[in-house]
């Protein structure tokens, strides 16, 4: 995914000796491989049988809905960066968009299409510079419920599947999807706090509100992990805080309904949360404190923390120089890396330490690591 094979070798050996004792969470899974010809497609089967073959604690896969409402596991509002279904023939690179090598093809919505057309529609695979690698038919778009089939094969207790969410009908409907597989203690739904939560016609009245939302979307006795995210935040000078059941929390307020709810009514109806979620930006104080106090609450709450580490998606080399390049959700184009991102977020990992980091992860298959 980097320029050289020195950059490679930099992200395992980084991956390998951490700052501080952190557990390692395969973001979209464990497809990046040191040798091209084990590249495999993120938000895959193959992706997530590697991570738990490898030994590694868990993985972190993408949710979106189909126009039929069925929930698919992929990340991209659009299909064509990541499948065979591309308006390009397959061989469509968000990269090479971005350099005028290729043409900037219209965008197909996942949105757009039931989820019938989208269920066995071959995923792409990319290796070293963000190069597409030839597919093996064998990787598939998933939905939920067939990942989820799969997950369960695995029948290990020890591994997690980690669902990331940012829509309240997915939040829904994936509760249910993984109360129908009976999944609740290995299976972990990570939600933004705002984005994933239909506050209409709520009227906020502390614990109970979460318990009853919990009831009313089936996320009774699941985990969940609450994420704080600074596009979620507003600011009023220092103070932040979130519009969220048609109230002004500060995030405190907010998670420690979650909490008191779970005290209050464990094991009769509400939702579990033992893992807690915040990130950061670049150049936001205020937000960067704000991550680092949700965390610490957590802490002092006995609940784990978690928090996540970008990396490049693609690397080319352009007039001799290493050009970064991190893929867009909406766009058929790759955008530059914002490293001051990065370095904010790596930050913000080393300050509050985090008993989880979500990563972009590069596997060696050869050398089972």
């Amino acid at each position: 995914m980097h320029c050289s094979p020195l950059a490679t070798l930099l992200t395992l050996v980084i991956l390998a000796e951490p700052l501080f004792a952190y557990q390692t969470i395969a973001h979209r899974g464990l497809f990046h491989d040191v040798n091209d010809h084990n590249a495999l497609a993120e938000n895959s089967v193959n992706a997530m049988y590697r991570a738990e073959a490898l030994g590694l604690p868990g993985v972190e896969f993408d949710l979106r809905l189909s126009s039929d409402n069925q929930v698919l596991v992929f990340h991209d509002m659009i299909s064509n960066r990541a499948t065979s279904n591309d308006n390009y023939g397959g061989r469509l690179d968000a990269v090479d968009v971005s350099l005028n090598l290729q043409p900037p093809v219209a965008p197909i919505l996942v949105k757009s299409r039931p989820a019938n057309s989208w269920i066995g529609t071959g995923l792409k695979a990319f290796g070293r510079n963000g190069r597409l690698v030839p597919a093996d038919g064998a990787q598939k778009l998933e939905t939920l419920d067939s990942m989820l089939s799969h997950f369960k094969n695995l029948n290990n207790p020890n591994f997690w599947l980690i669902l990331d969410i940012q829509d309240p009908v997915i939040f829904s409907r994936a509760a249910a999807a993984v109360n129908a597989h009976g999944l609740s203690r290995t299976v972990f739904l990570k939600f933004f706090a705002t984005k994933a939560i239909n506050s209409k016609g709520i009227k906020y009245n502390g614990a109970n509100t979460c318990y009853q939302y919990a009831r009313k979307n089936h996320l009774s006795d699941l985990q969940i992990i609450p994420q704080i995210n600074d596009g979620e935040l507003h600011f009023e000078g220092e103070i932040a805080y979130l519009n969220v059941f048609n109230t002004k929390l500060s995030v405190r307020e907010y998670l420690q309904c979650w909490a008191d709810a779970q005290k209050a009514h464990s094991g009769n109806g509400a939702a579990l949360m033992p893992i807690v979620s915040a990130s950061v930006p670049a150049n936001n104080e205020v937000a960067f404190n704000t991550a680092r106090d949700t965390l610490a609450w957590a802490k002092s709450a006995g609940r784990k923390t978690m928090s996540i580490l970008p990396i490049p998606d693609a690397g080319r080399i352009i007039n001799t120089q290493c050009t970064l390049w991190t893929y867009q959700s909406g766009s058929v184009k790759a955008a530059r890396f914002d490293e001051s991102a990065r370095k904010a977020k790596l930050a913000f990992v080393e300050i509050a330490k985090p008993d989880y980091v979500v990563l972009d992860l590069m596997g060696d298959l050869g050398n089972r690591r």
